[in-house]
Protein backbone atom coordinates (compact mmCIF):
# COMPACT_ATOMS: atom_id res chain seq x y z
CA UNK A 1 0.00 0.00 0.00
CA UNK A 2 1.31 3.66 -0.64
CA UNK A 3 1.34 6.30 1.22
CA UNK A 4 -1.57 8.20 -0.79
CA UNK A 5 -3.48 5.01 -0.65
CA UNK A 6 -3.38 4.80 3.38
CA UNK A 7 -3.64 8.58 3.04
CA UNK A 8 -7.06 7.74 1.50
CA UNK A 9 -8.27 5.64 3.45
CA UNK A 10 -7.59 7.56 6.84
CA UNK A 11 -9.66 10.49 5.28
CA UNK A 12 -12.76 8.17 3.74
CA UNK A 13 -12.68 6.87 7.40
CA UNK A 14 -13.12 10.09 8.75
CA UNK A 15 -15.65 11.78 5.61
CA UNK A 16 -17.60 8.42 6.64
CA UNK A 17 -17.89 9.39 10.32
CA UNK A 18 -19.25 12.48 9.39
CA UNK A 19 -21.64 11.15 6.50
CA UNK A 20 -23.32 9.45 9.64
CA UNK A 21 -24.16 12.71 11.23
CA UNK A 22 -25.00 14.63 8.02
CA UNK A 23 -27.41 12.23 6.82
CA UNK A 24 -29.36 11.99 9.90
CA UNK A 25 -29.37 15.61 9.83
CA UNK A 26 -30.32 16.22 6.41
CA UNK A 27 -32.56 13.49 5.51
CA UNK A 28 -34.35 13.27 8.57
CA UNK A 29 -36.81 10.58 9.15
CA UNK A 30 -40.21 11.61 11.48
CA UNK A 31 -39.70 7.87 12.97
CA UNK A 32 -36.53 8.40 14.32
CA UNK A 33 -37.53 12.31 16.05
CA UNK A 34 -39.85 11.05 17.48
CA UNK A 35 -37.84 8.01 19.41
CA UNK A 36 -35.04 10.85 19.68
CA UNK A 37 -37.78 13.69 21.25
CA UNK A 38 -39.20 9.91 23.70
CA UNK A 39 -35.95 9.14 24.99
CA UNK A 40 -34.92 12.75 25.24
CA UNK A 41 -38.07 12.67 27.67
CA UNK A 42 -36.99 9.61 29.50
CA UNK A 43 -33.66 10.55 29.72
CA UNK A 44 -31.90 11.98 33.45
CA UNK A 45 -29.62 15.12 32.34
CA UNK A 46 -26.28 14.13 33.50
CA UNK A 47 -24.79 17.26 31.65
CA UNK A 48 -26.29 19.57 34.36
CA UNK A 49 -24.22 18.53 37.55
CA UNK A 50 -21.15 17.65 35.13
CA UNK A 51 -21.00 20.05 32.00
CA UNK A 52 -17.78 21.82 32.82
CA UNK A 53 -16.04 18.47 33.43
CA UNK A 54 -17.43 16.74 30.21
CA UNK A 55 -16.38 19.97 27.99
CA UNK A 56 -13.16 20.01 29.36
CA UNK A 57 -12.49 16.60 28.38
CA UNK A 58 -13.95 16.81 25.36
CA UNK A 59 -11.83 19.54 24.44
CA UNK A 60 -9.09 18.07 24.82
CA UNK A 61 -10.14 14.96 23.18
CA UNK A 62 -10.84 16.52 20.42
CA UNK A 63 -7.27 18.13 20.33
CA UNK A 64 -5.96 14.79 20.45
CA UNK A 65 -7.87 13.92 17.41
CA UNK A 66 -7.06 16.74 15.27
CA UNK A 67 -3.73 16.26 16.47
CA UNK A 68 -3.26 12.45 15.84
CA UNK A 69 -5.02 12.98 12.74
CA UNK A 70 -2.08 15.10 10.68
CA UNK A 71 0.18 12.70 12.68
CA UNK A 72 -1.26 9.65 11.08
CA UNK A 73 -1.07 12.06 8.11
CA UNK A 74 2.39 13.06 7.69
CA UNK A 75 3.38 9.15 9.15
CA UNK A 76 4.95 10.62 12.23
CA UNK A 77 5.36 7.62 15.42
CA UNK A 78 3.75 9.81 17.77
CA UNK A 79 0.67 10.32 15.46
CA UNK A 80 -0.44 6.65 15.43
CA UNK A 81 0.13 6.31 19.43
CA UNK A 82 -2.40 9.42 19.68
CA UNK A 83 -4.61 7.86 17.54
CA UNK A 84 -5.27 4.98 19.47
CA UNK A 85 -5.10 6.93 22.65
CA UNK A 86 -8.34 8.89 21.22
CA UNK A 87 -10.27 5.58 20.99
CA UNK A 88 -9.01 4.66 24.18
CA UNK A 89 -9.92 7.88 25.85
CA UNK A 90 -13.27 7.63 24.33
CA UNK A 91 -14.71 4.87 25.92
CA UNK A 92 -15.14 6.26 29.12
CA UNK A 93 -17.61 8.78 28.19
CA UNK A 94 -20.26 6.72 25.64
CA UNK A 95 -22.19 6.31 28.96
CA UNK A 96 -22.06 10.65 29.25
CA UNK A 97 -23.35 10.33 25.49
CA UNK A 98 -26.97 9.06 26.51
CA UNK A 99 -29.71 8.03 24.41
CA UNK A 100 -28.87 8.28 20.58
CA UNK A 101 -31.15 6.38 17.60
CA UNK A 102 -29.85 6.79 14.18
CA UNK A 103 -31.70 6.13 10.67
CA UNK A 104 -30.38 2.39 9.05
CA UNK A 105 -28.22 4.90 6.58
CA UNK A 106 -26.45 6.64 9.26
CA UNK A 107 -25.70 3.85 11.31
CA UNK A 108 -24.30 2.22 8.56
CA UNK A 109 -22.33 5.07 7.69
CA UNK A 110 -20.45 5.08 10.87
CA UNK A 111 -19.84 1.40 11.27
CA UNK A 112 -18.32 1.79 7.85
CA UNK A 113 -15.75 4.07 9.88
CA UNK A 114 -15.44 2.26 12.70
CA UNK A 115 -14.23 -0.16 10.48
CA UNK A 116 -11.78 1.23 8.47
CA UNK A 117 -10.37 3.07 11.55
CA UNK A 118 -10.05 -0.87 12.78
CA UNK A 119 -8.35 -1.34 9.49
CA UNK A 120 -6.52 1.37 9.66
CA UNK A 121 -4.77 0.90 13.17
CA UNK A 122 -4.29 -3.12 12.29
CA UNK A 123 -1.92 -1.02 8.62
CA UNK A 124 -0.19 1.14 10.82
CA UNK A 125 1.48 -1.77 13.21
CA UNK A 126 1.15 -5.23 11.15
CA UNK A 127 1.66 -4.30 7.51
CA UNK A 128 4.33 -3.07 5.37
CA UNK A 129 2.89 0.87 6.24
CA UNK A 130 4.23 0.31 9.63
CA UNK A 131 7.70 0.94 8.22
CA UNK A 132 6.71 4.96 6.74
CA UNK A 133 5.99 5.44 10.49
CA UNK A 134 9.03 3.94 11.73
CA UNK A 135 11.14 6.82 9.92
Amino acid sequence: MTKNQFRALTISSILLACLSGFYDYFWPDALIEQVMDYAYDIEPDYMEENELIFFTIMAVIVVLGIASLIGVLMFKNWGRYLYIAGFILMFPLYPFFGIAVYSGYGQAFYDLSMLLSGAIIALMYYSPVAKYFES
